[in-house]
């Protein structure tokens, strides 16, 4: 239960079997966890290309379609503070916010609890309970530089 949590971070080496999203069915939406209070599913990707997150909020964020190689592992950096979201993808913000209601689930769960499981592989997961903008840069590259990852 992480429903109490004001603010979170969290850190992921995520690669995902499919790339480009298959168009059309399930195999694609890419439901990699679930940690906001939307009940908006988070996809990574999205069949339809799109990247859909809602960690730590109650209003789940579009980054739209993005041109990486989902299948390639990649860093993703999500934050989660009252007035402040943001997500970027090795390195790169995609999205960012100052609209932001803090909102974690009372049930988490890395991959889906129910239909269109995330087809994919994490190769580490860290999550902080508190702020770590002053950080971020640095854990990121740790990260980066450990699991051979370029950041942009």
């Amino acid at each position: 239960d992480l429903s109490g949590l004001g603010v979170g971070h969290i850190f992921a080496i995520l690669s995902s079997q499919y790339d480009p999203p298959d168009g059309g069915s399930t195999q694609g939406q890419g439901r990699i966890w679930e940690f906001g209070s939307t009940g908006d599913n988070t996809h990574h990707p999205h069949n339809n290309g799109a990247l859909y997150h809602s960690f730590g909020t109650t209003s789940r964020k579009d980054t739209g379609t993005t041109p990486e190689d989902y299948t390639k592992p990649h860093l993703v950096t999500i934050k989660s503070k009252t007035n402040d979201w943001y997500m970027r993808f090795n390195g790169n913000t995609k999205i960012s916010t100052t609209s932001n209601t803090v909102g974690f689930a009372t049930a988490c769960y890395l991959g889906s609890p129910g239909t269109s499981p995330w087809n994919g592989k994490y190769s580490e997961v860290i999550l902080f309970d508190s702020d770590q903008d002053s950080n971020v840069d640095a854990i990121q590259q740790d990260i980066a530089n450990f699991h051979n990852v370029t950041l942009s």
